[in-house]
């Protein structure tokens, strides 16, 4: 019952978003009788961390990769939706304590004009992995995770050949793993060692020193006193 109460509120949300976005841009609409309104995609997400929805994420999205937009902050379904008006290109990013920050693009700035009037409707699903995940690649989170086009016809899609390109090697299988786990250990051990080596020459040659002057004292003490006179001489 809560879950269907927490759904109900969410799409109340998302209608009145919708609507007071519509009701701002019939104010820069001029007063032209065939004006229309730009179209806009209907961009719905659900957040998950190990297939579980995520709550307590920031979602944050930019016009033209510079200009904030708006933060959302998605429920305990993780579910989010906002709308993007065409004739820009949408950063969005998305970022979680402990998790890698990522983000994705979505062009609609070259989207033709006879198209401008459309509304479709983008789904997607958005796995956040730990930072110190040993089974995924974090520094290919540089680049956006997957680039949102149009299809030509009458929707939105990932492209395909990024998407391919960037996951073909984001996770690290197990053969990689303990390849990569046998290499951390034998740099780790090889740096020991020589640590290990350059603290044991420092120590012997600190003992060698000290042998050497207690072997100078002791042989000073045993010479003749005259002997001794002349030296100090």
């Amino acid at each position: 019952m809560r879950a269907l109460t927490c759904n109900l509120i969410d799409k109340h949300k998302a209608i009145f978003r919708f609507c007071l976005l519509v009701f701002l841009l019939s104010f820069s609409l001029p007063n032209d009788l065939n004006a229309q309104a730009p179209g806009m995609l209907e961009f719905s997400g659900r957040l998950v961390k190990d297939s579980k929805p995520l709550s307590g994420a920031t979602v944050t999205i930019y016009r033209n990769s510079t200009i904030e937009q708006e933060v959302i902050k998605p429920g305990k379904n993780g579910k989010f939706r906002c709308y993007l008006v065409f004739g820009v290109d949408y950063k969005i990013t998305f970022s979680y304590p402990g998790c890698v920050e990522m983000h994705l693009m979505v062009y609609t700035g070259k989207l033709p004009k006879e198209k401008n009037d459309m509304f479709p409707l983008y789904e997607t699903e958005i796995p956040f992995f730990e930072t110190n995940d040993p089974g995924i690649r974090v520094n290919k989170f540089k680049n956006p995770f997957t680039k949102v086009i149009y299809d030509g016809k009458k929707a939105f899609m990932d492209d395909e050949a990024y998407l391919a390109a960037f996951t073909k090697d984001l996770i690290i299988d197990q053969a990689e793993l303990a390849r990569l786990k046998a290499e951390k250990d034998a740099k780790e051990k090889a740096e020991k060692d020589k640590k290990d080596a350059e603290d044991k020459a420092k120590k012997d040659a600190e003992e060698k020193a000290r042998k050497d002057a207690e072997a100078k004292l002791l042989a000073l003490n045993r010479m003749p006193y005259c002997v001794k006179l002349n030296l100090q001489d």
